[in-house]
């Protein structure tokens, strides 16, 4: 779900400069864990997600990147939940923090 939300906002992102920073956050993490950008901009278009291991280690550098996971491994729930109101505006943050259990 992660991944979805974060690659949603980096598509939808008002702000010119969140969007370039999100683009290359995206693509160093996809470099990192041996994603094409082929397969990169098919995730993005279908929201299928490829069933191999490497995105478990793609979505922990994206939420690294963000801020969502500190040094400490452990997660920030904050960061992912502004994400998720900037791509659903219409829900509440009770809503997005269920959708992230």
């Amino acid at each position: 779900i992660a991944f979805v939300l974060l690659l949603g906002v980096s598509l939808q992102t008002s702000a010119k400069d969140d969007e370039e920073q999100m683009a290359r956050n995206l693509m160093s993490c996809a470099e990192q864990e041996g994603l094409s950008k082929d397969a990169v901009k098919e995730i993005a278009s279908t929201g299928k997600r490829p069933e191999y291991s490497v995105m478990k280690c793609f979505d922990k550098c994206m939420m690294e990147k963000v801020g969502a996971v500190g040094p400490d491994g452990k997660v920030n729930e904050a960061p992912l939940i502004g994400l998720c109101l900037i791509k659903y505006p219409k829900m509440d943050e009770s809503k997005c923090a269920k959708l992230l259990k």
